[in-house]
């Protein structure tokens, strides 16, 4: 029953990220809070949301809820052929939030990121189409967000 729970939360989070944070046409986040020009405000100001809400690592939940967001985001996982480990693909992410927002905070607490949630590594996600641990799956996110933001 608990997995059933935390699987309907996860589609929930998944779908509001989706329609505010996409620019897509046809989503929400395509759209602006105002006028007619259609820039993707929504989408600029949710992303601003997550990370200054939903991610704030002054909160007992910033990076966990960061990481599961990471996780909702990231279910496909492909190799580099110049590259032992796996990397994961950001492709989503990058279409749901600021990829400005992303880098600076990945810039800016990635070390404690990994460090913090190494602790909890046992701590899964759950969604209709995926189940992903921390321990397993978030370094290719890792890596990934890494050769993007550190190594470009």
């Amino acid at each position: 029953m608990k997995i059933k729970i935390n699987t309907k939360k996860t589609d929930i989070k998944h779908t509001i990220i989706s329609q505010f944070g996409n620019k897509i046409i046809g989503e929400s986040g395509v759209y602006d809070e105002c006028g007619t020009e259609d820039q993707g405000g929504i989408s600029k100001e949710f992303s601003r949301y997550l990370f200054s809400v939903c991610f704030n690592p002054d909160t007992p939940q910033g990076y966990i809820n960061f990481a599961e967001y990471l996780l909702s985001f990231t279910s496909k996982i492909s190799s580099d052929p110049s590259d032992s480990e796996p990397l994961s693909s950001l492709v989503s992410i990058e279409n749901n939030i600021n990829l400005d927002d992303l880098k600076s905070y990945w810039l800016e607490h990635h070390d404690k990121i990994i460090s913090e949630l190494s602790e909890h590594s046992n701590r899964t996600v759950y969604g209709t189409n995926f189940k992903s641990d921390f321990g397993n799956h978030l370094p290719p996110v890792y890596r990934a967000l890494d050769r993007k933001f550190i190594h470009e």
